[in-house]
């Protein structure tokens, strides 16, 4: 799924110079394709709009303490602490006037949690302004 993400996403990555690298542990998980690849395309995409030039995208997955994990990671503008809370919520954006130059209304994020929890799972991110953010989906394998 992920290298069809990828390869998908491969123009924006080029116009900015972004590498990506895949290390995936966990080779299965069950749910709603279509609905999977949705939201893992949105955070993959997400880290792309908001990554620096010549910056890099890792994405991982794998198995810890019986709990599968999907981790993206970017080098991208960061989101403020203060922000953190509202990301998930329909049309929230980020900072409004570095959003307006990005397409979008705001709903990627709501999307991903959405998918994320008819799934039984859970969404986190961490972040830090300036320096990225990673975005991890917990599974109960």
């Amino acid at each position: 799924m992920f290298e069809s993400i990828l390869t998908e996403l491969r123009p924006l990555f080029e116009d900015k110079h972004i590498i990506t690298e895949l290390q995936c542990g966990l080779k299965t998980v069950w749910g709603n394709q279509v609905l999977l690849y949705r939201a893992c395309f949105n955070l993959v995409e997400n880290a792309a709009k908001y990554n620096q030039d010549c910056g890099i995208i890792l994405i991982e997955t794998k198995v810890y303490n019986k709990v599968g994990r999907i981790i993206i990671t970017d080098m991208g503008n960061g989101i403020p602490a203060e922000e953190l809370e509202q990301i998930f919520e329909p049309f929230y954006r980020v900072n409004k006037s570095r959003s307006r130059k990005e397409s979008g209304a705001g709903l990627g994020l709501s999307i991903v949690k959405t998918i994320v929890e008819k799934h039984g799972w859970k969404i986190s991110v961490d972040s830090t302004l300036g320096q990225g953010s990673i975005f991890t989906i917990s599974l109960i394998l």
